[in-house]
């Protein structure tokens, strides 16, 4: 004999082996079930009942936006644009075209008398002299040119044929930044 239990109304009775694997009713509440060799836990018992399984959707990620190569690229264009934005503005001197020699010396005639115009002499080792005073530096050069200025528009350059040309074109560049209008250019020769 064995003892069983109703899973529904909890009532308990004895049975005989011989009834085991059948289907019976319960005597209390007339519930059918199928009696076991062995007893089932109620874990076996609540997998087999029908349980509602729910399934939950994960929320897909957000996908992430790679930085890497937007940074990359901004810092190519900073440094080119930091390259590009580094070269100066070329300054170039206006050059007239060639007249005739007697038209030349006559113009060379009247600047010569015009004595009012500043002379800046560069010599053969690069030194610039600003009437008898020297200038070490562009600075000094344009700070003598405007001492000496007083009302003169014109400015008289006289190189030596053998100076760095870098030398002229910073004497010319002063000038203008001195407020020069007139700029005449002489070339010459030391002997030594």
């Amino acid at each position: 004999m064995k003892h069983f239990k109703c899973v529904h109304c909890k009532a308990t009775w004895d049975l005989e082996d011989s009834q085991v694997g059948q289907v019976i009713e319960c005597p209390k509440c007339q519930h059918k079930f199928r009696i076991h060799t062995k007893r089932k836990t109620t874990l076996e018992m609540e997998s087999e009942s029908e349980t509602k399984v729910s399934f939950k959707r994960a929320k897909p990620e957000e996908p992430e936006m790679d930085l890497t190569p937007m940074v990359d690229v901004t810092f190519q264009l900073l440094i080119f644009f930091m390259v590009t934005a580094s070269y100066s503005i070329q300054k170039a001197l206006e050059v007239p075209a060639a007249q005739e020699m007697a038209e030349t010396a006559q113009n060379i005639v009247q600047t010569d008398e015009d004595d009012g115009a500043i002379v800046v002499k560069i010599e053969r080792d690069n030194t610039i002299w600003v009437e008898s005073v020297e200038a070490p530096s562009y600075q000094d050069l344009i700070s003598k040119l405007k001492e000496r200025k007083n009302g003169a528009n014109s400015l008289k350059i006289e190189a030596d044929n053998d100076c760095d040309y870098e030398y002229v074109v910073r004497a010319v560049d002063a000038g203008s930044a001195a407020g020069m209008n007139k700029v005449q250019l002489t070339m010459t020769s030391s002997d030594d």
